[in-house]
């Protein structure tokens, strides 16, 4: 952890201003994990607490995190299909987690329901095509197949969605029929990572619930699978404002756009870079600073006229005109100072 000195002396001090930094390396494999192979939820504890005063507030800032990019587009949270042959419950079929196309995961699906069935060998094809980007099922019994893409007791770790299915309805395919996806196949299941923590500000609200969350930072995901995910920030970019006395534990949860806890894989690690920064809180700030500015212009401009006396006859013209231009130029600077605060103090408010 690299400790910067904090701000002292009577320099103007606005809600912006950084009176500290602290910036935390973290690596997962330093944590304490509830699972021990699976490094994507852990804490950490510091040795020394990091501190503020009651006018001040902490603004935790994701500088930067790299993730591999190992968790795979089929796993336990889809990979489920409920269905029934001739209105009988037949086993789930739970398709093996793996990073699928879409050829080898319709191979798949339909080597287990040709495994499965009682219709008789080979009885279920499925296609792709490519141009639509649908899937079609074809069974050539005469018998009824119906897949419970809406009311199985899997539908939520189901891979309807993944091969084309809303999930609107269960489809059935009678005798010798077939059946089209209704809508396309998406094997990119997980768009985006969420970093959750106990540092944040509880003020980002997730749409599913309608409440606030625990969402750090959120990171696209815009890396090709088995690569590393990097992510830094820019200024403009989101952070966290915290009133806590003080930081000494710290949780980590790595999951994905929809709340479910990312498997890297088994004691695979990652890492990220938190700024730990100390700010004033503009509840505290207080509006003579505007006085404190024109003061400090009118001192200044002050100090230049004494320089020149009229009386003295041996006064050069053009250190005159020299010094008038530094009391434009300061009196510039200074409407822009003023303008500034007066803009700041607006957005505070």
């Amino acid at each position: 952890m690299s400790l910067n000195k904090r701000i002292v002396g009577s320099q103007h001090i606005g809600a912006n201003t950084i009176l500290e930094n602290n910036l935390i390396f973290i690596r997962s494999k330093d944590g304490l994990f509830p699972d021990e192979n699976k490094h994507t939820q852990f804490s950490i504890t510091l040795k020394k607490s990091l501190t503020k005063n009651e006018d001040e507030l902490f603004k935790v800032i994701v500088q930067s995190a790299q993730i591999p990019y190992t968790f795979r587009n089929t796993n336990d949270t889809n990979n489920y299909i409920d269905y029934e042959e001739n209105g009988i419950l037949k086993t789930p079929i739970q398709i093996q987690s793996g990073n699928y196309n879409i050829y080898e995961l319709t191979l798949e699906i339909q080597t287990q329901l040709n495994n499965n069935t009682s219709l008789g060998a080979n009885n279920y094809t499925i296609s792709y095509n490519q141009v639509e980007n649908k899937i079609t099922i074809v069974s050539a019994s005469a018998s009824n197949t119906k897949f419970l893409f809406k009311t199985g007791v899997n539908v939520n770790k189901s891979i309807r969605k993944q091969i084309g299915y809303t999930g609107d309805n269960d489809i059935t395919i009678n005798s010798g029929a077939s059946s089209t996806s209704d809508s396309f196949v998406d094997l990119i299941r997980i768009h985006s990572l969420f970093i959750r923590s106990n540092l944040s500000s509880n003020r980002t609200i997730e749409s599913d619930t309608g409440t606030n969350s625990d969402i750090l930072v959120s990171i696209p995901i815009t890396s090709n699978p088995l690569s590393m995910i990097n992510y830094q920030y820019y200024e403009g970019m989101s952070f966290n404002l915290i009133g806590v006395d003080k930081i000494n534990h710290i949780d980590f949860t790595l999951t994905d756009q929809n709340g479910n806890l990312i498997d890297l894989g088994k004691k695979i690690n990652w890492e990220l870079l938190l700024n730990i920064q100390v700010i004033k809180n503009p509840s505290f700030l207080r509006n003579p600073t505007i006085n404190d500015i024109e003061n400090e212009y009118i001192e200044e401009n002050t100090k230049i006229l004494q320089r020149y006396d009229p009386m003295n006859e041996e006064v050069d013209i053009e250190e005159i005109k020299t010094k008038s231009e530094k009391i434009l130029e300061h009196t510039e600077k200074h409407k822009q100072k003023i303008n500034n605060i007066k803009n700041e103090i607006n957005n505070e408010n």
